[in-house]
């Protein structure tokens, strides 16, 4: 969180980004909303030290570079496993396969979004937000919601590095979750 937000209106400092992190994903795991009650509550913690739009945009951030890395390693995992482990069973082999096809469409996916700077949120406003169907308070959100994914696309165009480095992070992390589920299973036998 801390690193998504511009350093000219990041007003708080790293402990305030850990608090807001670690409030957000305790609210999650007691809450039976999980995600939905896990964001908010980081938006919640974050008022007062940023605007409610650009603590949005900054979790949207976050989340979008947070689930790149998972595709990335379910990939890697799919592919790792396909290739090194023999006699996997036809099934297991078609869902690993599966698994990966999924992630490369994802990443496809991803990839064309930002080149094309297609914002699906604005998009499905702009052609269904007039429908009866459509809850008011959202389709009244149209431009704010514009504004949130232009955010998002300004975020990888403007500052690469950071979005490198957030990546970076997030790879460690899921090499230190491989690390400890293997130093378990060893301890277990």
């Amino acid at each position: 969180v801390y690193l998504a937000v511009p350093d000219r209106e990041r007003t708080f400092k790293y402990r305030n980004a850990v608090a807001a992190r670690l409030g957000g994903e305790a609210a999650g795991i007691i809450s039976f909303t999980g995600g939905l009650v896990s964001e908010a509550t980081k938006a919640a913690l974050l008022k007062g030290r940023l605007t409610l739009s650009r603590s949005v945009a900054t979790i949207v951030v976050d989340n979008l570079i947070y689930d790149l890395s998972v595709i990335l390693i379910m990939f890697g995992g799919a592919v790792m496993m396909l290739l090194t482990i023999d006699g996997l069973d036809t099934a297991v082999q078609i869902v690993l396969g599966f698994i990966a096809l999924l992630m490369v469409l994802g990443l496809l996916g991803m990839f064309l979004a930002a080149f094309y700077r297609f914002k699906p949120m604005t998009y499905l406003l702009k052609h269904y937000g007039e429908k009866s169907w459509m809850p008011k308070f959202i389709s009244r959100r149209r431009h704010s919601v514009n504004e949130l994914e232009n955010s998002v696309f300004d975020f990888y165009e403007n500052r690469r590095a950071t979005f490198f480095a957030m990546i970076a992070v997030n790879f460690i992390a899921h090499a230190l979750s491989v690390v400890e589920v293997l130093f378990i299973l060893r301890r277990l036998g």
